[in-house]
């Protein structure tokens, strides 16, 4: 009910070594709430495959909201090319998955 669109993205091999996906707010004044409920179900997931590295959860102003996992150096890249490309991307949550 948060969201009104999603969109997502996943390694092909593994989905522990990518995954990201990005949600457009139903009203932006639930996004800090959605943020904190994406951050926690991904943290509470049980992996049965490997274990991804990192989380990361940023914001693109109002409206937006990104979520990606998996490999350490590929979300650094993936983090950095986000930022890069959208002045108003803000990092909420970078957690480390691993075990």
């Amino acid at each position: 009910a948060l969201i009104d669109g999603a969109a997502s993205m996943m390694h092909m091999m593994n989905a522990n070594t990518f995954t990201a996906g990005a949600y457009h707010m139903a009203d932006a004044a639930n996004q800090d709430a959605f943020c904190t409920k994406l951050k926690d179900n991904i943290m509470n997931r049980q992996w049965m495959c490997g274990f991804p590295d990192t989380l990361i959860v940023v914001t693109i102003g109002d409206e937006y909201v990104v979520s990606a996992f998996g490999n350490a150096e590929i979300i650094e890249n993936f983090k950095t090319k986000l930022m890069a490309e959208y002045p108003v991307a803000e990092l909420k949550f970078e957690e480390s998955l691993a075990e």
